[in-house]
């Protein structure tokens, strides 16, 4: 379709100049014509001036039909060459008839015409391949012909230049008609360039526009009920609305964890640790996670079972699985789910088939944008955020697999995963023994560092509830100027925010504060900036790095290396 697109781009172009062409050609006959009517046949002059009269009309024809969709590229393209053809047996006809071997200004003109019409026609004729050859070659032999052919004097030299400059003004027609094609491709990939800008820009204005719908919901919901909790005494009625409180809390930190994950994958940072796989311990792990939100949904959750070893990111596949799966239990109202895995040439689908409604044709692509929910139009966060398969498409995009979606309106859909397989020699754990342990922060020492009153306060807080020392500050200068006091407090570790006044980062304010203070202690960055460059940014830094709201397990988990 591309191909075509050029080769019709081309042939407009060539019919929006054809006009300069017919009015060039013939004002060039009629001139030659009146210069050798006294010298030539006139009989063959008056009827070689008839039948170059006629062309610019057939060729005015040809380009009307195509202007009018009467005639396709291709169409013109085959006519033109038959004219252009017949154009240079006639030019070349005209030097047999007008050849005067005892006349060297005769010979000197026609010299000098046959130069100019080669070179005056390869702008044009390059536009369509073909034409030109089609309209030099004949010329160029007709010319030879005539000067080698003369007994009265050696114009043989004269014929062998005719070769030469055929040979030269072909290459050269050739490397105008790339150079026209190219400069064509060009504009039809800056067009296509600009669609795809407007389309993503499109796509981001509503991206941000439902984040935004979504995010404000649980944000108005926190402040009415810290609003009511504020004017209860009852602590039964208290404890029912820091519950709910705690439930719109999860649903914006649910959200914005959602959100980062999508800019942490548009960033380009994430990197996939590629190792071979037996999928048989990942699926049954992810299963047993999910068989209990499917008995109460009322499903039936199955795994077949598979000897499969692949090649993938443990990490990753574990995450495209487990939204797929919650994403089959979501909308599916009756019935059941089934996990397997299939031969692919040399490689594995990994598929998840479920029962549900189905997803019409016309959707099938769209399902994979962010907010899309066909089944969610009131935005019900119980149903979902919308950004499950976003995530999934990224996810696969980066380990550099395919997945795809085969759905049947009121029989269900399959999601399909491609794998590539692994040997078992190759198998890497994917279990590991985690030990859960109760770590005790009483009497550690961590030092803040945010410029943000509210979001230091609500960090010291918790930190003091767990029984930690901290000093918090809104700047390096301010810790600096504390750390310098005499006896110093040497923390366990840094809690920094990535963004700080001034333009200063977070990595800057650490490496000033070691500096400094002459110390070192395990760093975690923080930031609420989830833009894809600011991640890059901070990561370049060479600190953890976690953002808002972060949750107090992982928290505990930085913590626990600090003890």
């Amino acid at each position: 379709m591309q191909a075509d697109k050029i080769e019709n781009e081309m042939t407009k172009s060539y019919a929006n100049q054809a006009l300069k062409t017919e009015l060039i050609g013939l004002a060039t006959g009629l001139i030659m014509t009146f210069f050798f009517w006294d010298e030539g046949n006139k009989q063959q002059l008056t009827i070689w001036l008839m039948v170059l009269m006629s062309g610019p009309f057939t060729h005015h024809y040809f380009i009307q039909k195509f202007r009018n969709n009467k005639m396709n590229a291709k169409q013109l393209q085959r006519r033109l060459q038959l004219f252009w053809f017949a154009s240079g047996c006639l030019w070349g006809s005209f030097i047999l008839i007008c050849l005067d071997a005892s006349n060297t200004v005769n010979i000197a003109v026609l010299i000098g015409l046959t130069a100019g019409m080669l070179a005056g026609a390869v702008t044009g004729a390059s536009m369509i391949r073909a034409i030109y050859a089609l309209f030099s070659t004949p010329f160029c032999l007709l010319y030879s012909f005539a000067m080698f052919s003369v007994t009265e004097v050696d114009l043989s030299i004269m014929g062998l230049l005719g070769f030469i400059m055929l040979g030269i003004m072909l290459m050269l027609s050739h490397q105008l008609h790339k150079d026209f094609k190219h400069s064509i491709t060009l504009r039809f990939e800056n067009l296509e360039l600009l669609a795809k800008l407007k389309k993503i820009n499109e796509d981001k204005t509503q991206f941000l526009a439902a984040a935004s719908h979504d995010l404000r919901q649980p944000h108005q919901a926190l402040g009415l009920f810290l609003e009511a909790l504020d004017h209860l005494e009852s602590d039964l009625k208290k404890k029912a609305i820091i519950y709910k409180t705690k439930q719109a809390f999860q649903a914006m930190s649910t959200l914005l964890d959602q959100l980062l994950d999508i800019s942490k994958l548009d960033s380009g940072t994430m990197r996939p640790e590629m190792q071979s796989i037996v999928l048989q311990p990942l699926l049954h792990r992810i299963v047993m996670g999910y068989m209990e939100q499917a008995e109460r949904a009322g499903l039936e959750l199955r795994l077949r079972p598979t000897d499969a070893i692949v090649y993938a990111d443990p990490a990753m596949l574990s995450r495209i699985i487990s939204n797929l799966l919650s994403n089959a239990i979501r909308y599916t109202d009756c019935g059941s789910i089934l996990i397997a895995v299939r031969h692919r040439g040399l490689g594995w689908n990994l598929m998840v088939y479920d029962t549900g409604c189905g997803i019409p044709k016309s959707k099938q692509d769209s399902i994979f944008q962010e907010f899309t929910q066909l089944k969610n139009p009131e935005r019900d966060r119980e149903k979902g955020l919308g950004l499950g398969l976003a995530i999934v498409r990224r996810l696969a995009h980066i380990m550099d697999t395919e997945i795809s979606v085969h759905s049947v309106m009121g029989r269900g859909s399959c999601f399909s995963v491609a794998l590539d397989a692994a040997s078992k020699s190759e198998v890497s754990p994917v279990e590991k023994s985690v030990t859960t342990e109760v770590v005790n922060f009483k009497d550690m020492q961590i030092i803040v560092v945010d410029d943000d009153k509210i979001a230091r306060d609500g960090l010291v807080t918790l930190l003091t509830v767990w029984g930690i020392q901290v000093q918090a500050y809104a700047s390096a200068e301010e810790c600096i100027q504390s750390l310098k006091k005499v006896p110093p407090m040497l923390p366990n570790a840094l809690i920094v925010d990535y963004r700080l006044r001034d333009g200063q980062t977070g990595v800057d304010a650490i490496h000033r504060i070691f500096e400094s203070c002459n110390f070192k202690a395990l760093v975690l960055m923080i930031t609420g900036d989830t833009a894809p460059e600011r991640i890059k940014e901070a990561e370049k830094g060479g600190f953890p790095l976690l953002h808002k709201p972060v949750s107090p397990e992982k928290l505990q988990q930085f913590l626990a290396k600090a003890r």
